[in-house]
């Protein structure tokens, strides 16, 4: 079983959380092209469960047999994890004998998908908030500067305002051919 996380602009695929089998190769964090991964092809095109029971067999898999076999895949049910509509990624259950999967099963499983992509939602939008507070902390601070400033210009220009009315004063008391 592994989880796979699609990046911002669904090109690249990485591998975020597994479990394996004895004898398994791991690929945790391994990060591939999305043009690699056609269960993620046809997740992003579907957005619904892919089942095989044959998996080694499956032409639609043509370019991943070499690793299913390697690891002894033959079954695969893979989950899209959706937010608000979009698949960002999927679980994908890998299984060592042929395996029909009931309708109950599948259903299950995407339960679990749809919860593991409430989680997913719910620290990206803790993360927009947190980037949301210091963006508007930036904002505070830029505010309090233009008061700082507009304040400093209407203290400079009270002081011209004197300096002009007593230069008049001055001008007034000087004869005109000084």
């Amino acid at each position: 079983a592994s989880a796979i996380l699609l990046n911002k602009d669904q090109t690249t695929a990485t591998i975020v959380a597994e479990y394996l089998r004895p004898g398994a190769t791991s690929r945790l964090h391994t990060a591939s092209s999305l043009v690699d991964v056609p269960t993620l092809q046809y997740l992003l095109a579907h957005k619904t469960p892919l089942v095989v029971t044959e998996a080694q067999s499956d032409p639609n898999l043509a370019s991943i047999r070499e690793r299913l076999t390697k690891n002894g895949v033959v079954s695969l049910l893979s989950l899209p994890l959706i937010i608000s509509e979009e698949v960002v990624g999927s679980l994908e259950l890998e299984i060592d004998e042929p395996r029909r999967f009931s309708y109950d099963e599948v259903k299950l499983a995407y339960n679990v998908a749809d919860q593991v992509a409430g989680s997913l939602a719910r620290v990206r939008l803790d993360e927009e908030r947190r980037r949301l507070e210091r963006q508007y902390h930036q904002a505070q601070k830029m505010e309090a500067v233009g008061l700082l400033a507009a304040g400093i210009a209407h203290d400079f220009n009270n002081l011209l305002t004197a300096i002009n009315g007593f230069a008049e004063l001055m001008q007034r008391q000087i004869s005109p051919t000084h």
